[in-house]
């Protein structure tokens, strides 16, 4: 039986049983509530049950507690919360006065469960709870009901102090709110340091979200020193628990390098567990690390897969990449129909290289009916936005009017803001027209000096001939 217990409270509740169990069945009182307690804690439950029963019946006010908590999670036999309720009711007398017992009928006066709601008398048995047997669980219902006045009139100092003695027993959610408490100066004045370290010791015995918060403080210097290994050690804990921002904030410093090494293969694991999760960033993101074999195998088709869940999503740069892959059938059937349709969203979106694309299949014909003016249209919006090579396109169509009216001192501004931002063939086509006085007034000295951009360029009357738009189109776009 010693055995047993040293077992026991060494942790090795797989090899304590057998020993508890000869004492609890010749009839020892807290070998039955031990023996019960180890059946609980590795899920045998029917067990469980059995024992806690035992010594119920023998008088034992604990094991009477857990034949009521049994019931309430249907733990070794049926779930009856109405039991459950007048068991921890009973243990609420003043002979009793169960500390566990008066949280838990706290709680189910509070939310009116199998009992009618009483908030002033759940109030008084958290406050009871909490003063005689320091239950975190209590103080820190009871300091909630202070603050919102729920069954009890407001009392800010009371909520301060119950909030306090659950942090400083450790309880998690409690320190996270009296943690967020500081930092936002509610409640306490604001104090951001010690705010950091209720975060800090929440993190430490494992809460995602206390390593979260914990991790943001370190990183930006929020009432503690800027610590960047500490925030990336934090938030690898966080990640590692499932936290979200967690992960967003491990992954950036990965990538980035701060701090830390470089570890693409370990960001794409977590962009994976974003992706799959929905977050709409994270599912581009990953389709690129998949696309480009970042860090992880490349795989065009599984990245066309995430590129097109994105896109649906609406984000318009997995629409433009998406759209791109159908056109050329990289990774995928090739798709002109079904690329100008993705074009079309990602360019009603502002995508100015999905605009430019989807003018150039309205030029070509290419996925959809030919239709040269709105093809001009698209071009125009795209060269507007400051896409380089659709405005020497829109010089082209306006001097020669292909499609629409021709308008050659509107072409040679647009050749004009193409070549000032390095477009070669449209330094030299603005050259023309100046030398010419085409469109626009003759100007010899400014030709030469845009004639001798467009040589710095590999462009010269010599090696120019006439350009052959179609072709251009079909070639750049």
């Amino acid at each position: 039986i010693e055995y047993g217990f040293w077992l026991y409270y060494g942790k090795d509740l797989e090899k304590a049983p057998p020993y508890l169990k000869i004492g609890a069945d010749q009839g020892n009182l807290d070998l039955i509530f031990y023996y019960a307690r180890c059946q609980g804690c590795i899920k045998n439950y029917d067990e469980c049950y059995k024992y806690y029963k035992m010594g119920a019946d023998k008088g034992d006010v604990d094991s009477i507690f857990y034949v009521g908590f049994c019931y309430l999670r249907g733990y070794g036999v049926e779930k009856n919360s109405e039991k459950a309720v007048q068991i921890f009711k009973s243990l609420c007398e003043p002979k009793y006065n169960h500390i566990q017992a008066m949280f838990y009928y706290g709680v189910m006066l509070s939310k009116g469960d199998e009992c009618k709601k009483d908030l002033k008398e759940s109030a008084r048995l958290y406050k009871i709870s909490a003063d005689e047997g320091l239950s975190a669980e209590s103080a820190s219902n009871y300091s909630i009901k202070a603050y919102n006045g729920e069954g009890i009139d407001i009392d800010f100092d009371a909520a301060k102090y119950y909030l306090k003695m659950a942090a400083d027993l450790e309880l998690e959610n409690a320190m996270i709110r009296i943690g967020r408490f500081y930092l936002l100066g509610i409640l306490f004045e604001q104090n951001k340091k010690e705010a950091a370290k209720y975060f800090k010791k929440a993190a430490d015995i494992g809460n995602e979200t206390a390593s979260e918060l914990y991790g943001k403080m370190c990183y930006i210097g929020e009432g503690i020193e800027t610590n960047k290994k500490e925030a990336f050690k934090y938030f690898k804990i966080g990640a590692e628990k499932g936290n979200k921002e967690c992960m967003k904030f491990y992954t950036q410093m990965l990538i980035d390098g701060e701090e830390v090494e470089i570890d693409k293969k370990e960001v794409s694991k977590y962009y994976k567990i974003l992706a799959d999760d929905g977050d709409v960033d994270y599912i581009g993101k990953y389709a690129v690390m998949l696309s480009e074999g970042d860090g992880i195998d490349q795989d065009k088709k599984e990245a066309v897969k995430y590129f097109k869940l994105a896109a649906d999503k609406g984000d318009e740069i997995s629409m433009y990449i998406y759209a791109v892959m159908l056109q050329s059938g990289d990774g995928v059937d090739k798709n002109s129909k079904e690329a100008v349709k993705y074009f079309k969203l990602a360019a009603n979106k502002g995508v100015d290289d999905a605009c430019a694309k989807l003018a150039a299949a309205l030029y070509l014909g290419d996925g959809v009916d030919g239709n040269k003016e709105e093809a001009f249209r698209f071009f125009k919006i795209a060269a507007d936005n400051g896409h380089v090579k659709s405005m020497s396109v829109v010089g082209s169509l306006l001097k020669s009017g292909d499609g629409i009216q021709m308008n050659k001192s509107e072409a040679a501004r647009y050749f004009k803001l193409a070549a000032d931002n390095g477009d070669a063939a449209s330094m030299f086509e603005y050259a023309e027209m100046l030398h010419n006085g085409d469109g626009i007034q003759m100007d010899r000295n400014e030709a030469i000096r845009y004639y001798r951009m467009a040589s710095e360029h590999g462009i010269n009357e010599a090696n120019t001939t006439k350009r052959d738009l179609t072709n251009y189109i079909n070639v750049s776009f």
